[in-house]
């Protein structure tokens, strides 16, 4: 619990009620309640995307005072990881959630806010969840058929938001795929539908898939096409991804600490997964992370890296670097390291 939690519930019942009296307050205190809910939001979405969960807190409350569903869900999510995550045998989650989880769920459902309902999983919050996502747009049809997958767990709904075209289903089904490989009989059509699936999900830009085709264990992309997706991974803004991707071009190694080993064969050697060197954006995307991740999270060692690298820069190196920040600024990069939405479906019931 952090030292804010005292503080936290008392300031969000009070900005709560404010909020239901927003409309008698004069234009100006209006526009200034807006604003610092707007900016809490930013500033604790930040830090929740970053993992800072301790920092997220006190301004999630001040977000979620407005009624703000996705401040509510993270607010719930926060506690779920002090609640416990467990796989079961079947290697899907389950968590047993506080009382404080259900509040902060409940109150992301009274907005409406999907993943909370499907959370709660109680029939009242099915029902209504079912509602909604009836009423989808058409544009929205994927992720609705992914909810009702999570609502049903029937692999059906999964296999139509898939070939729908939603990125995150195709991932969830190949691994569901993987993992319970009697659903395709054909060993050699399965591995092929898998790996196609997992491929259209990268395709598609999801982080998860992304990350997966770069960085697991049992991925089974190429030398060249981890240099692929790991310039996609960095361009996504994925911290892990983009120092990743930094280092590489700049032929370092990533270290932990300043003091060197004894000897020569211990030091630690450089990823470079045959990308050519390019100082200019190596530059960048590790300057990038400096600045855009202070105060959120620890990153050892790169501020002196950072130099490390300026000082062996040409002219031209320097004209790539402040090109590539300028792109990285121009698409509203912001860095993140969640790949997922966290959503356990009825875990509250």
């Amino acid at each position: 619990m952090n030292m804010n939690s005292n503080v936290d519930p008392v300031l969000f019942n009070f900005l709560s009620q404010v909020n239901t009296q927003k409309a008698a307050l004069s234009p100006p205190t209006q526009v200034a309640l807006n604003q610092l809910y707007s900016a809490a939001h930013k500033a604790g979405a930040k830090f929740f995307l970053l993992g800072n969960l301790e920092k997220a807190e006190p301004l999630l409350n001040i977000a979620a005072a407005s009624g703000n569903g996705w401040s509510q869900f993270a607010l719930a999510t926060c506690n779920v990881y002090r609640d416990g995550i467990w796989h079961t045998e079947h290697d899907s989650l389950v968590s047993y959630p506080s009382e404080e989880t259900k509040k902060w769920l409940r109150l992301a459902a009274a907005n409406d806010y999907l993943p909370a309902l499907i959370q709660l999983g109680d029939s009242a919050s099915v029902e209504k969840a079912e509602a909604l996502i009836s009423q989808l747009p058409a544009q929205e049809n994927p992720q609705g058929l992914y909810y009702q997958y999570l609502l049903t767990d029937d692999a059906e709904w999964l296999e139509r938001s898939a070939a729908a075209g939603s990125n995150k289903a195709q991932h969830a089904l190949a691994t569901l795929y993987r993992r319970k490989p009697q659903m395709i009989a054909n060993d050699a059509y399965r591995t092929a539908r898998i790996e196609e699936l997992y491929q259209l999900a990268a395709d598609g830009g999801l982080p998860l898939a992304v990350y997966s085709r770069v960085f697991s264990a049992d991925s089974s992309a190429s030398v060249a096409e981890k240099r692929s997706r790991l310039a996609q991974l960095a361009w996504l803004g994925h911290v892990e991804g983009m120092l990743e991707y930094g280092y590489a071009l700049a032929n370092l190694p990533r270290r932990s600490t300043r003091n060197p080993l004894p000897y020569e064969d211990q030091q630690p050697k450089p990823r470079t997964y045959g990308l050519a060197k390019n100082l200019g954006v190596a530059c960048a995307m590790l300057k990038f992370v400096l600045k855009n991740t202070a105060g959120a999270i620890s990153t050892p060692m790169l501020a002196d890296d950072v130099h490390r690298i300026e000082t062996q820069m040409t002219p031209a190196d320097q004209e790539q670097a402040d090109t590539t920040l300028r792109q990285l600024t121009e698409k509203q990069i912001s860095p993140f390291y969640r790949l997922e939405e966290l959503i356990i479906p009825g875990t509250a019931k």
